[in-house]
Parts: structure tokens; sequence; C-alpha cells
């Protein structure tokens, strides 16, 4: 995020920023002046402008840059704010230091203060550790603090545990609803495979009047015409759909010419 060695900004020779359109106000440039003739507050002020990009573009190397000076002269907010930063980097123990050295002038709640801000930066893990800093050295008010960031935390848990549950039994209610309309679900095939068999049966005729000519080497506009007139079909689901062609004896039974099953003609 930024530059990990704060150490590296002890020389701050003034570089003018560049005002660019209004990216830059006279605010800024009325602090920054300030800053870089020794005025400890405004540096503390010119930090604030870069890390919150007041009157300036964010830049949080030069946020802890500023923030840095203002410490290493002695100011207790420079310090939290410089530690504050170094936690947010990762740089626990400079962070640590600094906390240390903001105590001796006076700041005594560093640590408490630094995972508040981990907290409302979703830091959970750093904010747990900081709070547990400032509880091991009773830090004013921590237990309070602490108290309420693990309440927050439990009912957080307890919220995601909710929605995960109810997310699962709505998908366990729907899966049930599933295989509880399988009946219905048969029914329909049932339908559709009876449909097709039933109301394509005359197209499939004359198909099979066409396979039946070839198969016999007969002339098919004979054929065509004698399957189409004589012919009839018997349709059957179970085990398996399949129609079954014949035509009637003079004594009334049928006799087997072919069938039409697994989309495919076979001719007796």
């Amino acid at each position: 995020m930024f530059d990990r060695n704060p150490d590296a900004v002890n020389d701050i020779t003034p570089i003018e920023p560049t005002r660019l359109h209004n990216s830059i106000d006279d605010d800024f440039f009325t602090i920054y002046n300030e800053a870089t003739n020794g005025n400890v507050d405004c540096m503390v002020k010119l930090g604030s402008a870069y890390e919150y990009g007041k009157g300036v573009a964010e830049d949080f190397n030069n946020a802890i840059k500023w923030y840095h000076a203002a410490a290493e002269k002695g100011n207790k907010e420079g310090m939290t704010n410089l530690a504050r930063l170094l936690a947010l980097n990762g740089d626990t123990d400079k962070a640590i230091s600094w906390c240390k050295k903001a105590k001796e002038c006076g700041y005594e709640n560093g640590y408490s203060y630094i995972a508040e801000y981990l907290k409302s930066k979703g830091r959970i893990m750093g904010a747990k550790y900081w709070y547990k800093m400032a509880s091991e050295i009773n830090e004013n008010g921590v237990e309070d603090k602490k108290a309420q960031f693990e309440n927050e935390l439990a009912q957080k848990r307890s919220s995601n545990y909710s929605q995960s549950t109810s997310i699962q039994a709505s998908n366990k209610q729907w899966f049930n609803g599933y295989h509880v309309n399988w009946l219905q679900v048969a029914i329909g095939i049932f339908v559709l495979v009876y449909g097709l068999l039933v109301y394509g049966s005359q197209g499939k005729i004359e198909d099979f009047a066409r396979y039946y000519a070839q198969k016999k080497n007969l002339d098919f506009s004979y054929t065509h015409d004698y399957v189409i007139q004589y012919v009839r079909f018997d349709t059957q689901l179970f085990p398996y759909p399949k129609e079954t062609y014949y035509v009637l004896k003079d004594d009334g039974s049928k006799k087997i010419v072919g069938a039409y099953s697994f989309w495919s003609y076979t001719v007796e």
C-alpha cells in the first residue's frame, strides 16, 4: 500500500506539489507551506490531507511521511496516526514501538485506537490482535469495546449460519419436491411418447410403405397405395414403445407385416 520504511523520510526537503487543475486547493498549499517550515501540527494535518485526499489526491506514502515527520518531533497525534497506518500495512513491531512512544507522551489508548481502526477496515484478525494487546495492558475502556467487537462477530456468525441453514433447507425442500413430482414427470413422458406414436403414425406408415417396397423389391406406388389402404397398426408403450403394422385377413385375424420401434422399421 505504501513504503514500509518510514525511517527513510527523515529528510523532508520541501518539494512543492504540482497544481493540477483544481485537484489541489489553496488550503492545502497553506498547510503544506506551514508544514515544510516546521509547523508540527500542520505536518499532522498534511499527513491527514494525503491520507484522505483532502485538497489533494490520496497518497499513503506521503501520508506516512508527514505523520512520521511529526512523530519524530514528539507529536503524539503524529505517533498514533503513524502507528495506525503501519499496523494497517502489517508492520506490527514498528506500530507497537510508536504506540509505546505515544503512551510516554500521554496517549494511553493507542492499541485500542488501532483495533477500532482495523475493525472499521474489515481487518478482523488484525483487530482481534490489537484488542488483545490493549486488554493485556488494561487500556481504558478496552474491555467494553472488545466485548462489543466479539458480540458483533458472534451475531455475524449466527446470521451467516442462519442464512446457510435457510439455503440448505430451501434446497432440500426443492429437492424433495422434485422427487415428489416424479409421477407427474412419468405421466408427462407417457403422454409425449404416446402423442409422438399416434399423431405421427400417418407419416410413419408412408415411410413404412417405402421401406416395405424396398425390402420386398416391389413397385413403390402400388405398395404405397396398398399400405395406406389396408395396413393398420397397434401401439404399445410397455415394455418399450412400439408400433406393429398388420393387415386384416378374411377371417378377421391379423397378418403382421412389419413394425416400428427404436426409430427403425422391420418387415416380416
